[in-house]
C-alpha cells in the first residue's frame, strides 16, 4: 500500500495515497499526476510503500480461507454441483 507522509502543524501525518486526477487523454492524466506528486514533494512529503501486515506471512491468503465451508450443511451439495458443471463443460466447452 502506498502512503504519503507529510508535515503538519505539530508533527507529521501518514495517509493512504488515494488522490487521483482526470483528463481527456492518457498523456494529460500522466502530466497532471506528475504535477500533483511534485506539489506534494515540494511541500516536503514523502511517498513510501507499506507492506500489508499478515498474521502469518508464510501462509498464503487462500490458506486462511481453506476449509471455512466444511461445516456448512450445503457443502456436499455445492461440491456435487461443481463437479456436475465441470462434467457438463468437459462434454460441451461451448456451453460456457
Amino acid at each position: 500500500m502506498q502512503m504519503v507522509i507529510e508535515q503538519i502543524p505539530g508533527g507529521y501525518r501518514a495517509k493512504p495515497w488515494t488522490d487521483s486526477v482526470e483528463g481527456a487523454t492518457p498523456d494529460e492524466v500522466l502530466q497532471k499526476m506528475v504535477a500533483l506528486i511534485k506539489r506534494y514533494q515540494d511541500a516536503g512529503a514523502r511517498f513510501v510503500e507499506v507492506p500489508l501486515i499478515e498474521s502469518n506471512p508464510s501462509e498464503a491468503a487462500w490458506q486462511r480461507l481453506a476449509g471455512w465451508l466444511k461445516d456448512d450443511p450445503d457443502y456436499d451439495d455445492l461440491q456435487a454441483a461443481i463437479q456436475e458443471r465441470r462434467r457438463q463443460l468437459d462434454d460441451d466447452p461451448d456451453a460456457f
